[in-house]
């Protein structure tokens, strides 16, 4: 009898636990569902700096391929437009982390930090390749028709 007691005993509480996890879940899920809810109504989205700069940066590497796929001829214009914003955006983001992140208090030659590091190359080629890509600077450049030339892409 008394072993019986306490398997019964036993099972009463495993299910209390199954029932007490089965109400916690619920209660999150419930709670979740009430900050998704006020999320949904209420937040207003911010971007960061660094997320505003990884989306130039993805237009800048898909944006001629989309514009060729995706557009008409027409919209060539706008695509030229963003184009150059970006490229002004680069320099200017490479100017700015050159000038706030970096120590010239030691001479030009001993220079901590951004300037002159792995970083700051990799930023100057990545702004050096673009400059193919802007339709007036590289045609301020001379690049454009010479580019065109050499490639064997002229017309007539």
């Amino acid at each position: 009898r008394r072993r019986r007691t306490l398997e019964e005993l036993i099972a009463k509480e495993q299910l209390k636990r199954f029932v007490s996890t089965r109400e916690r879940v619920s209660a999150l899920f419930k709670r979740a569902k009430k900050k998704v809810r006020w999320f949904i109504d209420h937040a207003q989205l911010k971007i960061s700096y660094d997320d505003f700069m990884m989306a130039v940066t993805i237009f800048v590497l898909f944006g001629d391929d989309i514009r060729t796929l995706c557009f008409p001829p027409s919209s060539d214009s706008g695509f030229t437009f963003f184009v150059s914003l970006s490229f002004i955006l680069f320099v200017l983001e490479l100017l700015l982390h050159v000038w706030a992140k970096s120590d010239f208090s030691n001479g030009l030659f001993r220079v901590k930090g951004y300037a002159f590091s792995f970083f700051f190359w990799l930023d100057l080629l990545a702004v050096f390749s673009m400059v193919p890509d802007v339709a007036w600077l590289a045609s301020a450049l001379g690049l454009q028709d010479d580019l065109m030339g050499s490639l064997g892409t002229k017309a007539g």
